[in-house]
């Protein structure tokens, strides 16, 4: 489970298919292995940014549903920067500085980062970065109902549902009475349900 991740420059990003995903300050070259060192020291693991079928995926890293190949991070930019197209981590400014896993004969560091602002348009290789983010993820929502007991948990990856709604004698729960996770934001939904998320 997270340890320590609210101090400092490490920062939540987005939450996608139950997992929560952060950026982790970390010490020393951007390589892969100094990735999962940094994820490991946090309490957290290193995602796989793409597919496990793509070929720069290996078995170093965890399985967390992103997918696509060639655009590693992107389905985590999506998140953070609202694309529906064909942007990717390149061109999303909260992407600044983050390097991840990333097997490829290209980066002999066995990683990639993205510099948005200062060097936009271009993947990085770790090998030649020191001192910048990894990416990081937590199944504390996948493994975890985070709804108050015996509520219905419903997962929409930017922001999940607690309902009450069937129970024989539901608390009364609602935002004024609940912490969401994240520092995410509640909305009452209903009488019985309410939402957490970053936007919401």
């Amino acid at each position: 489970m997270l340890q320590c991740i609210s101090t400092g420059e490490n920062a939540y990003l987005t939450s996608l298919h139950g997992w929560a995903y952060y950026k982790v300050r970390a010490s020393g070259t951007m390589t892969s292995s100094n990735i999962k060192s940094t994820c490991e020291a946090a309490g957290l693991i290193m995602p796989c940014t793409q597919a496990p079928t793509c070929p720069p995926t290996s078995s170093i890293c965890v399985n967390t549903g992103l997918g696509g190949c060639g655009a590693p991070m992107r389905d985590i930019s999506d998140a953070l920067c609202d694309y529906t197209y064909t942007h990717d981590a390149r061109d999303c400014p909260e992407m600044e500085g983050i390097f991840t896993h990333y097997s490829h004969y290209s980066f002999q560091g066995e990683s990639v980062g993205v510099q948005p602002i200062t060097n936009p348009g271009s993947y990085l290789d770790g090998a030649d970065y020191s001192d910048q983010f990894a990416l990081c993820a937590d199944a504390g929502l996948r493994n975890n109902n985070p709804c108050p007991p015996n509520w219905d948990y419903d997962d929409f990856g930017h922001y999940f549902i607690c309902n009450g709604y069937g129970r024989a004698d539901p608390d009364p729960y609602r935002c004024e009475s609940f912490s969401c996770p994240f520092g995410w934001s509640c909305q009452d939904v209903g009488q019985l349900s309410f939402m957490c998320g970053a936007h919401v």
